[in-house]
């Protein structure tokens, strides 16, 4: 009897034991996956951090290489631009001028821009925390490359201006020259005048025509001599008006229209230098046949008609 209680003590021992075993064993187990899923989840977090460093570094790569191109393509066609500018410098274009400056302008514009830009970079490149020393070299280069195309285009204002100042010079002597010419003109044309003037008084004539009581209303005619008015000579006054005569130029004018009966001349003139056109018995016109030997002995004319 006792050997059975014995027996069934130990099995409820065992059992006990057993069972202690089994839960001993999954607290274990319980604990050993927790602590793995905690590691897991570290190593998900250090992942997702990784991927997100490597995203990060990616795209501010990405944005450098990307600038790199820009101011690469930039930096060409300033110093392709700076080189036909100076071509158009050599040549001394003038009328281009205003072209240069504007082009001018626009290298600076784009030379400010392209340094901003590795401002830009190098910022965050350094706040990244990427260090590649290949990045580095390259910004330092564009820069090395950004202030020579500063130092060339200071250059080019630098001619430019040197362009202006000989072009004010220049200016400055035109003007003085024009100036010289328009006093020479004025001086000419004055001198036209007084040549012009001198030239038609040289040729200009006074003819007057009429009855004799008309030559003498108008203070043209007087006689000499003669008693009682009786007789005499027919001849001009030493002191006449050239407003009651006709002006005339005695290169121009060969005839004059009469039409009378009869002409008489108070002035003298040589015969041998004109004659009397007749037409009906009328006396149409005076040919002054020699213009120099008619005017020779006077430049008035005065003709009696009847």
């Amino acid at each position: 009897m006792e050997d059975i209680v014995m027996e069934n003590k130990k099995a409820v021992i065992v059992k006990v034991s057993a069972a202690l075993f089994i839960v001993l064993i999954t607290l274990f187990g319980a604990i050993i996956i927790n602590r793995k899923e905690s590691q897991i989840k570290k190593l998900n977090n250090k992942t997702e951090d990784i991927n997100s460093m490597l995203a990060e570094r990616d795209s501010v790569l990405n944005d450098l290489f990307n600038s790199f191109n820009e101011i690469e393509t930039s930096l060409d066609f300033i110093k392709l631009r700076r080189n036909q500018i100076e071509i158009i410098q050599e040549e001394g274009v003038i009328s281009q001028n205003e072209s240069i400056v504007n082009d001018i302008r626009l290298l600076d514009s784009l030379l400010e821009r392209n340094s901003q830009k590795i401002k830009i970079l190098e910022a965050k490149l350094k706040k990244s925390g990427i260090q590649v020393a290949t990045l580095n070299n390259k910004i330092s280069s564009l820069t090395q490359n950004i202030d020579m195309q500063n130092s060339e285009v200071i250059k080019l204002k630098e001619k430019l201006e040197e362009k202006e100042l000989q072009i004010t010079e220049l200016n400055g002597k035109v003007d003085g020259l024009q100036s010289e010419i328009q006093m020479k003109d004025n001086y000419l044309t004055e001198k036209e005048k007084i040549i012009k003037n001198q030239d038609e008084k040289l040729h200009k004539a006074f003819l007057a025509y009429g009855t004799y009581k008309e030559l003498k209303e108008n203070g043209l005619v007087e006689k000499e001599g003669g008693i009682f008015g009786i007789g005499g000579s027919k001849t001009i006054p030493g002191k006449v008006e050239e407003g009651s005569f006709m002006q005339l130029d005695i290169r121009e004018t060969r005839e004059i229209p009469l039409f009378t009966r009869k002409v008489n001349f108070i002035t003298e003139h040589p015969d041998s230098s004109y004659r009397f056109l007749m037409d009906e018995g009328l006396i149409t016109y005076l040919e002054i046949e020699n213009p120099d030997e008619f005017w020779k002995l006077s430049k008035y004319a005065v003709l009696e008609t009847k």
